[in-house]
């Protein structure tokens, strides 16, 4: 039986949390995808409310630990992703590297290329493509993919991430899905690739002056 998600005061300690929890031991059945919280935050709105709505719209936000203005962002995406709306979709475009998702019209962009995925290795990469960075399990894809409902087993994940990365591959795609030994895959962008190799080369570069100076 897995494991229920213990509660969180705050986003910190949620973050500590999957940072080091093994998330394939979890019960993730009640998660929603979530997209426009990934986004960049451009657009403004400025509405007014009853004192007493705001009030309760603050402590609500306040029991989950998260600002406010979070929790209304987080409201709306989840009644328009309940209804469908795609117009709201329409102009949503996930780049990282060169590699364009775009919703308009389901098209894949790579190098200024488009190429066709069949719609689950689409999902999957949408998905790490809004949250790169993030390490992402087997039982989180299996749960995008297929919802609460009948899902295969994990080891189906191993063989659509191994079509997806060939395929991406042979487009001409940036390296930027890994595999996390023992947690799953993480996509990173360029960026972070090479921020990390500086890192690491300064680290071992620290060290062996430490060596040679003792």
């Amino acid at each position: 039986m897995k494991k229920q998600i213990p509660e969180f005061t705050d986003d910190d300690e949620a973050e500590r949390f999957v940072d080091t929890a093994d998330l394939a031991q979890y019960d993730l059945s009640g998660f929603k995808p979530t997209r426009f919280e990934f986004q960049v935050k451009a657009a403004q709105l400025n509405m007014r409310l009853p004192q007493t709505l705001l009030d309760a719209v603050k402590k609500v936000a306040k029991a989950k630990g998260i600002p406010y203005t979070r929790f209304v962002r987080e409201t709306l995406e989840h009644v328009i992703t309940d209804q469908n709306d795609k117009s709201v979709f329409a102009s949503r475009i996930y780049a990282v590297g060169n590699i364009q998702v775009t919703a308009q019209n389901d098209e894949i962009i790579v190098s200024g290329r488009s190429i066709s995925l069949p719609s689950k290795q689409r999902m999957i990469l949408e998905l790490f493509i809004s949250q790169k960075g993030v390490i992402l399990t087997k039982e989180i894809l299996l749960h995008h993919i297929y919802g609460v409902e009948d899902q295969p087993e994990p080891k189906l994940i191993d063989v659509l991430m191994y079509n997806l990365r060939k395929t991406l591959s042979q487009a001409g795609a940036d390296p930027m899905i890994r595999i996390v030994w023992g947690r799953g895959y993480m996509l990173q962008s360029p960026e972070q690739v090479e921020e990390k190799r500086i890192a690491s080369t300064s680290t071992s570069s620290r060290r062996k002056k430490l060596q040679a100076a003792s």
